[in-house]
């Protein structure tokens, strides 16, 4: 006898996850899509998952009931017929065309492990990555994980690392040895940090990373909704262009967690050396320099760059056009993490007083988007460099571009990009339907229904916009009294 069916037409692709016995009635149905393709998977005994059928074809359907307390998962077919495949209880059916790209991962020596707990030491591992028609699949292959971060690490959904033993290409994206995985924790509309990177790579931060939506299982267990991208760092898919045995990125930021390190001569910045690896540096040298001594090279240029900063003199040493892009991306998406500082980067070809320093990468925007009607709060030498004349005139100029030009391209990028996560908001709330706050500076609520969220992103844009604006002279202020 046939189970009554719930049709529910689902508007794009879908990964169905974590149907438990006590699931009434899921329907699956896209016949509008050209082509379907489905993967069917179920849970062994053991906790494993295995495929139970592959390449369902174009104008089928999956119904999942439960019918004397046992699963049933049933295939409609509505050209020739119906089949039905029984099963004790069914994990995930796979959408292989449009549903997002699907990184899986699996440890090597802790099988039975569901999620991350070594964020020092890696893990061996494989990785295999179902592109599912947006990005390029990858065949297995090894490499090692483990956690990473440093407020995400302690959420109960962790954000990891991927290091691959030779540079790799993954996603699209350029190759390099090293990615990680965001886990998007205290976002609910799990775009922040992609926003950003598109309104990056539109003012011309340099080296903006790319971003690609995925889910993400360890062991074949579902963790949720992710971010891939690149680590940020010197020679790799990060900041490309730099010799690391000449060049530098420095990461200004209160963690002061790096192992070389200093804090600046004339505002008390705390400075690390991300990258290069000093002692390697010196180890290769063929003038026998010591990691301290070059430490002391890059302490000595930052200060001089740092002085200059706070006598109005930055141009001399800081790069213009990428310190009003860099700048005016915190002061858009309200990122205050600027001014504590963290994650703050900057990057220089060699020291010295002929080259100058750009700011940029740009990174984490976790909790951005906050406090739309206030200025942004900056460090002392970034206040005075945005402010010196020439580069405060040439900040309006691009803030009226932004406005007039990409503020409207931004809207539309959200509705489309929130549209084609609908599904994974809702299967990453029934992963962490939680809420939590995390002391007082962070508020965790789930995901799903996503149109709330998306909905007071683009107000809350909206509002930055209207008071940047006014704040540097576009427009009058808003309010009653303006015309």
């Amino acid at each position: 006898m046939k189970p009554m069916m719930l049709r529910f037409i689902i508007r794009i692709a879908v990964v169905v996850i974590g149907i438990t016995i006590s699931s009434c009635f899921h329907y699956v149905h896209a016949e509008s899509v050209e082509p379907l393709f489905l993967n069917v998977y179920r849970a062994t005994e053991s906790g494993r998952v295995e495929m139970l059928q592959s390449r369902i074809e174009r104008d089928s359907a999956i119904a999942i009931s439960k019918r004397d307390n046992r699963m049933m998962l049933e295939l409609y077919d509505w050209t020739s017929g119906e089949h039905s495949i029984p099963v004790d209880s069914v994990l995930y059916c796979a959408h292989r065309t449009l549903s997002l790209p699907a990184v899986k991962v699996w440890l090597d020596d802790y099988p039975e492990a569901t999620t991350l707990w070594e964020k020092d030491l890696y893990l061996n591992a494989r990785i295999c990555i179902e592109g599912n028609g947006m990005v390029e699949s990858l065949d297995t292959m090894a490499l090692s994980v483990k956690g990473r971060g440093n407020s995400t690490w302690q959420m109960p959904k962790k954000p990891m690392r991927l290091k691959f033993a030779k540079k790799t290409s993954i996603a699209g994206m350029k190759k390099a040895k090293n990615f990680v995985l965001l886990n998007n924790y205290v976002d609910p509309t799990l775009m922040k940090n992609v926003t950003a990177m598109w309104l990056a790579e539109r003012l011309g931060v340099p080296y903006a990373n790319k971003m690609v939506a995925c889910h993400l299982f360890l062991n074949d267990h579902y963790l949720g909704a992710y971010t891939l991208t690149h680590k940020v760092g010197l020679n790799s898919g990060s900041v490309s262009e730099i010799d690391e045995s000449k060049g530098v990125l420095l990461e200004l930021s209160t963690e002061f967690d790096e192992k070389y390190k200093f804090r600046s001569m004339y505002t008390d910045q705390p400075v690390m050396i991300k990258d290069p690896d000093l002692d390697e540096i010196a180890a290769e040298s063929p003038d026998s320099i010591t990691p301290d001594q070059l430490l002391d090279i890059w302490r000595h240029d930052f200060n001089r760059a740092e002085q200059l900063a706070m006598q109005n003199r930055g141009e001399e040493a800081f790069d213009v056009e990428s310190v009003v892009s860099y700048i005016m991306l915190f002061d858009i998406c309200g990122n205050e993490e600027i001014g504590y500082p963290k994650s703050l980067y900057l990057h220089k070809e060699a020291p010295g007083d002929s080259v100058k320093y750009y700011l940029g990468p740009a990174w984490d925007f976790d909790v951005a988007f906050s406090c739309p009607q206030r200025p942004l709060w900056l460090t002392p030498w970034l206040s005075r460099l945005r402010d010196t004349p020439g580069i405060h005139a040439r900040y309006v100029e691009r803030l009226k571009e932004f406005v007039n030009d990409t503020y409207p391209e931004l809207l539309r990028f959200i509705n489309q990009y929130s549209e084609m996560i609908t599904t994974a908001s809702e299967l990453n709330a029934n992963r962490w339907p939680e809420e939590y706050k995390f002391g007082g500076w962070a508020d965790v609520s789930p995901s799903y229904p996503s149109d709330g969220h998306v909905s007071r992103l683009k107000e809350w844009i909206n509002r930055r916009v209207e008071f940047l604006s006014w704040y540097y002279g576009i427009t009058p202020p808003p309010g009653p009294d303006r015309d």
